[in-house]
């Protein structure tokens, strides 16, 4: 009977260990199942998040329109005022150019000293600088 007993002892404790390794190897197949299922949805979560992303900034595109043509109107009107102050300061150069012009041409007149008279051989009005020769421009004959 002790035979008997330590026999379904061992029986008993060798059913137990095949138990607890059957249970084992359930768990790590159950756990193989479950990681590879939340690997696929960490994936999947990630997929989504990089979608809503794109989206977002697909959005965002669609609404910086409005914001890239002020941007631009802006642009132009910066250029516009550039282009303006340019041909104000060309226009105040030429102004000052033509005052210049006209003091010089005023200096040049003072020191020409004209001379009116008329030819003896044609009769013609002429008009010479006091410092030439007084010869008429019609026939060229020299007055004395």
């Amino acid at each position: 009977l002790a035979g008997a007993l330590d026999s379904f002892v061992e029986r008993v404790l060798a059913a137990k260990d095949r138990r607890v390794m059957c249970q084992r190897y359930a768990m790590r197949l159950l756990h193989s199942r479950v990681a590879g299922s939340f690997d696929g949805f960490r994936a999947a979560t990630q997929q989504v998040q990089a979608q809503r992303l794109l989206v977002e900034r697909a959005m965002a595109r669609w609404r910086r329109p409005v914001v890239g043509q002020v941007f631009e109107a802006w642009v132009e009107h910066v250029d516009d005022g550039r282009v303006k102050a340019a041909e104000e300061a060309s226009e105040m150069a030429q102004l000052g150019l033509e005052c210049d012009l006209a003091q010089v041409q005023e200096e040049l007149l003072s020191w020409v000293k004209m001379e009116h008279f008329t030819c003896q051989h044609c009769s013609v009005a002429n008009e010479i600088d006091a410092r030439l020769p007084m010869m008429c421009e019609v026939c060229g004959a020299m007055q004395a």
